[in-house]
């Protein structure tokens, strides 16, 4: 979604405009469209970053299972 949606506007200033959105300006027949020190920052979703934990705890949890398995078959404990 943009944070601004303008259509058919002559001369459009925006100064020092911050925006988490994906866009900052979205429209048509925009003529002197003027943008001076806007900045659009976007924030990672929080659930990718708690998804990524769960694969890497899934991942090593694989792996010390294998490593369990090699250990118990070197020791003897069939």
């Amino acid at each position: 979604m943009a944070t601004f949606e303008i259509d058919d506007s002559e001369d459009v200033k925006l100064l020092r405009i911050k925006s988490d959105a994906e866009t900052l300006v979205k429209g048509k027949g925009l003529h002197g469209l003027h943008a001076e020190d806007c900045s659009v920052t976007l924030n990672s979703n929080p659930t990718e970053k708690n998804k990524a934990r769960k694969v890497v705890a899934w991942i090593l949890s694989i792996v010390a299972m294998v490593v369990a398995a090699c250990l118990i078959k070197l020791l003897g404990f069939n």
